[in-house]
């Protein structure tokens, strides 16, 4: 009953034909916040019925559940119903203070997610970059692991969107490249009929397209 529930609920707004009411877009928090939020002023001057709920999270929304109505995901999406379009590519590097980078190499410190993350991309090329060399604090967000490289606590591997807008730290040479991450714009094909979610997903992907550190 409650899939059958869904169901009709998600059919229900794709029957709309107007360009209004809300659309839940699942996205990653650093391009939530760097690359979507930025433009939205230009969205609702143009759609000004049509309400877009940003929900920034690493954990992946459920699409079937109807916890969203759009993801932007990282990984590739397993579900064979979904619609998968690769969109743009997150890029990665280490990036800590002037102060620190002036440190003999061997005396940096590191900031990384705690061990329940180590088969993230990022953080198993943090631990290939850092060798033996000290984590000197872990958080479970990318917001505070940045705020903690400000304060100088250690070197922190970044999304290049975020890293490279930060006026505080600075990027570290590393002898091998960062890890790039696909992004994917997923989304249900009978949703995707929805005049709303279709604006939508054009806008969504009009801001990755004009970032450049997330182009593919």
């Amino acid at each position: 009953m409650g899939e059958m529930a869904t169901e009709v609920m998600r059919l229900s707004r794709v029957a709309s034909i107007e360009v209004a009411g809300t659309v839940r877009v699942s996205c990653p928090p650093s391009i939530a916040i760097h690359c979507i939020a930025p433009h939205v002023a230009r969205f609702r001057a143009q759609y000004p019925k049509l309400n877009i709920v940003l929900m920034s999270s690493t954990t992946l929304a459920a699409l079937d559940k109807g916890e969203a109505d759009i993801a932007l995901r990282t990984v590739r999406p397993d579900e064979e119903a979904l619609v998968r379009r690769k969109v743009g590519a997150v890029r990665f590097g280490l990036y800590a203070t002037p102060q620190l980078k002036q440190l003999p190499a061997e005396q940096w410190t590191f900031i990384a997610y705690d061990a329940t993350r180590d088969h993230l991309p990022q953080q198993a090329w943090m631990h290939q970059v850092r060798g033996n060399r000290t984590i000197a604090f872990a958080a479970s967000d990318l917001i505070t692991q940045q705020m903690a490289a400000r304060s100088q606590v250690g070197a922190v591997v970044l999304p290049t969107l975020v890293g490279d807008h930060d006026a505080a730290l600075v990027r570290l040479a590393t002898n091998t490249e960062g890890p790039v991450r696909d992004i994917w714009l997923t989304v249900y094909p009978d949703m995707r009929r929805s005049p709303s979610v279709k604006v939508v997903m054009e806008f969504l992907v009009s801001c990755i397209e004009g970032e450049p550190q997330l182009r593919r």
